[in-house]
């Protein structure tokens, strides 16, 4: 006989880095070749958080780099995507969340360009 699982609803969990968590893993990713190309955004994304100029990174938050630098709210369609100059290289920092299955455990959900 096959077993049921029971209903159990799922329900997110706001993750919060810290800044020097973040730097931490950016820093990680500067030694991974698979991340050479953007390098520029990462080191860009390192002295912003370590400058205080973007805080802890929290859920639903979004910021794009173009070149290692912030992106104009100007070249952001309205579906959230950036207009990208040819040849650039773009970063999106997304905030993350983790959704919760009561009795099941957890999954990462997370996006990446």
């Amino acid at each position: 006989m096959a077993q049921v699982d029971k209903f159990g609803p799922t329900y997110p969990i706001p993750l919060i880095y810290q800044p020097h968590e973040r730097v931490e893993q950016l820093k990680e990713l500067l030694n991974d070749s698979e991340q050479e190309r953007q390098r520029i955004n990462i080191m860009a994304l390192i002295r912003m958080y370590e400058s205080g100029e973007l805080g802890p990174l929290t859920t639903g938050h979004r910021s794009w780099l173009c070149d290692g630098k912030i992106m104009d709210k100007s070249l952001i369609k309205e579906n959230g995507t950036p207009k990208i100059p040819e040849g650039s290289v773009v970063w999106a920092e997304v905030g993350l969340h983790l959704h919760y299955k009561l009795g099941i455990g957890m999954q990462m959900m997370q996006g990446h360009l």
